[in-house]
């Protein structure tokens, strides 16, 4: 298992347009972006929203991953450990997390995303698409150098972070834009495992 990581980082939503306009700008800022798909089986309990649990997929590697800390500050601890990557382990291994929750006010679900990521000496910077149901497009700024100030690199961007937005709020962001693992079924969950396992990306 990974070291226990504190990160800083902000976020915020995009229009299509503005996703579009923002590749292009920074592509010729800062070059060509890395490509990075990913899956994640995601555990939200909101009576704790201090805690947050994952497994992820990303350009076909497979972890664990938990983030400790209040949803609306900009600082959490992150947890990381590697997985087997066989869609079956995998499966035993969200079903163990999901087991241990026990409360009403549970959501499980399918998040899978499309990023474009930059990195300098003081942040990496990420756009993504986030589809399922629907697509929506956001950016995600996490600080690499704790000395240098996140705020003003954002307003270097020309990027305007967003609060973090409420409990509510994500209950029904997930119902529009995300797959409901419940709702997905053992074999499709499979399936869709499995095709983020072979993708190995760049």
């Amino acid at each position: 298992m990974q070291a226990e990581n504190v990160e800083i980082e902000v976020t915020g939503q995009l229009s299509e347009t503005e996703y579009s306009a923002a590749v292009a700008r920074f592509t010729k800022e800062f070059g060509e972006p890395k490509q990075q798909r990913r899956l994640a089986l995601n555990v939200t309990d909101f009576d704790r929203r201090d805690i947050e649990t994952r497994i992820r997929i990303t350009n076909g590697h497979a972890e664990l991953m938990q983030k400790i800390g209040d949803w609306k500050g900009d600082s959490r601890n992150e947890l990381q450990a590697d997985l087997i990557e066989d869609a079956q382990a995998i499966l035993k291994v969200y079903s163990v997390i999901r087991n241990l929750l026990v409360s009403d006010n549970l959501q499980t679900t399918v998040i899978q995303f499309e990023n474009k990521i930059w990195k300098t000496k003081d942040f990496e910077l990420k756009l993504t698409r986030q589809f399922g149901k629907s697509s929506v497009w956001n950016f995600e700024v996490e600080l690499l150098n704790h000395s240098a100030n996140i705020a003003t690199i954002c307003k270097d961007l020309r990027l305007q972070p967003e609060k973090e937005p409420d409990a509510e709020y994500w209950v029904e962001f997930n119902k529009k834009v995300n797959l409901q693992i419940d709702e997905l079924g053992e074999e499709k969950l499979v399936r869709l495992i499995e095709s983020y396992l072979e993708n190995n990306g760049n």
